[in-house]
């Protein structure tokens, strides 16, 4: 069985143990992050830089969602 990590391009850089607060509002996304939450899985944030994603990202954990 394969494992995958569900992708989150965003315009930032994450490192890892820093605490970020997400405005999501587009339809998709905000399906990704409550599918994770539910599930308690993790989602990735690769940087977008110049237009394009990059290789590398943070594996993101959800602490709770604020609505």
């Amino acid at each position: 069985m394969t494992n995958f990590i569900l992708i989150f391009p965003l315009n930032i850089v994450v490192y890892p143990d820093e605490n970020i607060n997400l405005h999501i509002f587009e339809p998709k996304y905000k399906q990704l992050v409550n599918d994770c939450f539910s599930k308690n899985k993790p989602f990735g944030i690769s940087a977008v830089i110049e237009n394009k994603i990059a290789d590398l990202g943070t594996l993101i954990e959800i602490k709770e969602i604020v609505k």
